[in-house]
């Protein structure tokens, strides 16, 4: 049973994970708002960002200077 619901979840890996990932998305607008849910987004897309530039090795100060670049020349 468990070997079918692998394989299953292999062949319709996509279809599940959008199906999941918009059920979310919907819930989250029905019951916080479009503001809120948008602010979420952007906060969980900035955190995954960051880390997976830090699991791939980069410094946080490299990190940040990305997206505030100091004015020294």
């Amino acid at each position: 049973m468990k070997e079918e619901l692998l394989a299953l979840f292999a062949r319709h890996r996509g279809k599940i994970i959008g199906c999941l990932i918009g059920f979310v998305l919907g819930w989250l607008i029905i019951s916080r708002g479009i503001i809120e849910t948008l602010v979420l987004f952007i906060c969980a897309s900035l955190g995954y960002y960051i880390g997976k530039r830090l699991d791939d090795g980069g410094e946080l100060g490299e990190i940040l200077e990305h997206f505030w670049p100091s004015n020294k020349r």
